[in-house]
Formats: structure tokens, sequence, C-alpha cells
């Protein structure tokens, strides 16, 4: 490895290779590769730290292991690990990657096995995309399986909250399958802004990933919550075509207590949510009063939402299918432009909750504009629980009635 020069391929033969390899520079658009002769039979420190790198510069692939954990902290380059095996990992995280600064760095993980992973509260995968104004991250999880999972399973964000000012964040989340939960956490979560970031940016692809396929895990958890928060943060998020299948909640958007204006334009197009014991679309948007006005764009549709609210253990719970909610906090400043379209929603029966419910859910001083087009083909009925605070416009066509809106159909990565 120390004399591996930019272009090689390096080929490991079938056994077993206990120890942790640093990796070294090997310039600006090069490309280092190493493989394993035969998939998954060459165990590269499986039970330990396989990899770590750290201000370097240069692609890297990893390719066909049986693999311990890695991390990766600013390269500038990309790092892609493929076809790899990562199993029995406790306390730690499988994958981790950091970049600060103006930092360009990049990981991909396409095509790998996690399998009984417990990374605590960072997850099996953790991405600190802590960059700056000039700095960026592009981060792609693609058709990687999960199996076992006892913590997050892939968590994007910033844990210290204190940095993200300027930065630009690009996350492609696709086609993932996520069976066998054993323990409390998210399979899919996004922390974006942070307590003192400004002006952060990020454009977010969760498309096609599959959960619990084979019926109810031992442990039931969320399956995607997005977490908006920071000052003049924006985010586009495209969340289509996803199934998600036997969850405490399908997904939570939710707005922070420090979250100062931004824009949160979201489409949530044909996705699968059934059998969750609370809500399947759960939408909170957050602004804090005396600063910036926040603006949410978003488009509702085509979704199938069914079996909701199905633990009633307790009685009947009162979880709705789809809820839109204004924070319950007082004095919120926000305008919600949003669109319902052609959605299809059943609770599970005995359930008390509404299958859409649009709920201000504050009690006064909010300054909070919600324009709504709820077309009349979504099935379910649909409630409407605005107290005189919050001012409602009825709109044909709401979301590109707003002039803060960018194009919702392929915003994210045309």
């Amino acid at each position: 490895m120390n004399s591996a020069a930019a272009g090689d391929i390096i080929t490991v033969n079938d056994g077993i290779y206990n120890e942790t390899v640093t990796l070294n520079s090997i310039g600006a658009g090069e490309t280092l590769t190493i493989q394993a002769a035969n998939s998954q039979q060459a165990f590269w420190n499986d039970a330990g730290v396989a990899i770590t790198a750290s201000g370097i510069t240069g692609n890297f692939v990893i390719s066909g292991f049986d693999l311990g954990t890695s991390s990766f902290t600013n390269v500038t380059g990309v790092v892609t690990l493929d076809d790899n095996l990562i199993d029995n990992v406790s306390g730690t995280n499988a994958v981790s990657a950091n970049a600060t600064g103006t930092n360009e760095m990049g990981l991909h993980l396409l095509d790998n096995d996690f399998v009984t992973v417990n990374g605590g509260f960072t997850g099996a995968i953790n991405i600190d995309a802590d960059t700056t104004a000039g700095g960026s991250f592009d981060f792609v999880a693609d058709s990687n399986d999960f199996t076992g999972l006892g913590s997050n399973g892939i968590r994007v964000g910033d844990v210290s909250q204190v940095e993200l000012t300027g930065g630009t964040l690009t996350a492609r989340v696709t086609d993932n399958t996520f069976n066998g939960r054993t323990g409390f956490g998210t399979d899919i979560e996004f922390d974006i802004g942070g307590n003192n970031s400004n002006n952060y940016f990020a454009s977010i692809l969760i498309d096609g990933n599959l959960t619990n396929t084979g019926g109810a895990p031992s442990f039931v958890a969320d399956a995607l919550f997005i977490n908006f928060d920071g000052v003049g943060t924006t985010i586009l998020a495209d969340i289509s075509n996803n199934s998600f299948l036997h969850h405490d909640s399908g997904i939570f958007v939710d707005g922070e207590s420090v979250q100062d204006g931004g824009v949160f334009n979201s489409r949530f197009d044909g996705n699968t949510i059934s059998n969750t014991v609370r809500e399947g679309l759960h939408i909170r948007p957050f602004s804090a009063p005396g600063g910036n006005t926040a603006v949410w764009n978003t488009v509702i549709t085509g979704n199938t939402i069914s079996n909701i609210d199905n633990d009633l253990s307790g009685g009947a719970n009162g979880h709705n299918g789809i809820e839109i909610e204004a924070d319950s906090t007082s004095s919120d400043d926000y305008t919600w432009n949003l669109d319902l379209i052609g959605n299809n929603v059943s609770m599970a029966a005995g359930s008390s909750g509404s299958p859409i419910l649009v709920d201000a859910n504050s009690t006064s001083n909010a300054i909070v504009n919600i324009e709504r087009d709820i077309a009349s083909n979504n099935t379910g009925s649909v409630t409407i629980d605005d107290p005189g605070s919050i001012v409602t416009m009825p709109s044909a066509n709401a979301v590109t009635d707003s002039n803060e809106l960018r194009t919702i159909s392929g915003f994210v990565f045309n």
C-alpha cells in the first residue's frame, strides 16, 4: 500500500488480513482501486478498524471485501465502497465520514451488505457534512442491504450543530433495503442545519427504498426522519417511490426550535406506507418569531398510506394518516404552500385518527399562512382544524402560486 500509485489496481487474494490501512494522497483527479479477487472472501480486519484516511487528495475505490469499520475525514475526492460485507459491529459506526470548511468530499456506498450493526446514536453510517461556503459533500447510498440494525441506519447531518455555514450537501439515498431491526433507531435520518449555521443548502433524493418487506421486525422504529434547522437554510427534497412498512412512524419532517427563515421545498410522491403505530406522514414546520419568515412548499401526491395507528392496545390512539401540523409553539412565523393530490389513505380498524388532518395546533400570536389545495381525488376523509389565528387560503394550485417556489418536478439533480 505504501508504494501504491495513482491508477493502480491492487487485487487482494482470499485470506485474513488483520491490519488497519491508512490511505495516502495520490493526487487530485487520480484513482486508486483496492479490490478482492473473490467477492467477500478477503477478510480485511473485519473485527476492527480496516481503513482510515484524513486530509488526503484523490479518489479511492474499495471493493469486494469482508470489511471492518472505516472512517474518512476531509478527503478531497470521492471514496467509493462497493460490494463489501460489514458485519457484527457494536458501539461504533460501520462507516463514518466528516467534511469541514471548504473541503469538497464525496462518499459513495454501493451494493454493500450491513449485517448486525449497532452504531449507537450516530448509526451504522454517519455523515457529518460540516462544510462552509465553498465546501461541499456528495453522498450516495445506493442498493445497499441493511439487516439486523440495532441503531440508526443512515444518518446525515451535523452532531455538533455549530458549523454548516454556507456549505452544500447533495445526497442520494436510493434502492436500499432495511429488514430485521433489533433495536431503536431510524432507518434513514437527515439533520440539516444547526444552532449556529447560516445559509446552508441541501439537495436530497430519497427514492425506491424498501423496509421490512419480510414482515414486522422485533423492534419497530421510524422509517425516515428529516430535521430542518438553522438560519436561512434551504432544502430541496424529493421523497418518492419508497415502500415503508411496519414502523412507529413512516415519514416525519420536523422544523427545529431555532429554525429562522429559510425555504423547504419538498415532494412526497408515490410512496407506500403501511402498518404504522403512529402517523404515516407527519410534517411540522417551525420558524422562530421575530426573525425571518420561513417558506415551506409541499406537494403530497399519489401516495398509498394504509393501516395507520394500528396499535390500539391502549385504546384508540388518534394518530393520523397524513398530518399537516403547524407547530404547537405560539408566535411561529412562516408561510406554508400545500398541495394534497390523489392520495389513498386508510386507517387501522378502531382508530380514532383522521386519514388526512390539517391542524394548526396553535393557540395565539402565530403568523402562519397556509395556502392549500386539497384535491377531491384524495381517498380518505379530510379534517381541517385551523383556529382563528391561522390564515388559510384555499387555492387552485397552492404550491405553484408561490413566488418562492423552485420547480418541484425534477428539481433535485437537474
